[in-house]
């Protein structure tokens, strides 16, 4: 998903869900400094090392078919390709029959009211 195509959807007032690349510019929200100036608009980047020290959910679902074991990680944040706007977003990873992790996966949605669970079945289900 690119911003063409979401700018469209949301300027329709719909939500979009949908996988985006990989290394997409994610911040957490800005800390109030009471500084003086023009404030942040965004918040410390969610660089692979921030995004390790997330909670990793193991869960066992029902994608493409069969059972399969998928870890992820969730968070809520502000998308610098939205012009920072708040999105919930989702790291995934698949789980082989050996217990090797597979490539790791983005998952971005724009419903802030869906869980990480819910956003991974709308998508792979």
């Amino acid at each position: 998903m690119k911003w063409p195509l979401l700018s469209f959807i949301l300027d329709l007032d719909f939500h979009a869900i949908g996988q985006v690349r990989r290394d997409t510019a994610l911040y957490g929200m800005p800390v109030l400094t009471g500084k003086r100036g023009r404030p942040a608009k965004y918040g410390l980047k969610y660089t692979p090392e921030r995004v390790e020290e997330l909670k990793e959910t193991v869960e066992e679902l029902w994608l493409y078919g069969k059972k399969q074991k998928i870890h992820y990680r969730s968070v809520q944040c502000l998308a610098r390709f939205l012009k920072g706007r708040l999105v919930k977003v989702v790291w995934t990873q698949f789980e082989d029959s050996v217990g090797n992790l597979g490539k790791s996966r983005l998952l971005l949605s724009t419903d802030l009211a869906l869980s990480a669970r819910e956003i991974i079945l709308r998508i792979w289900l």
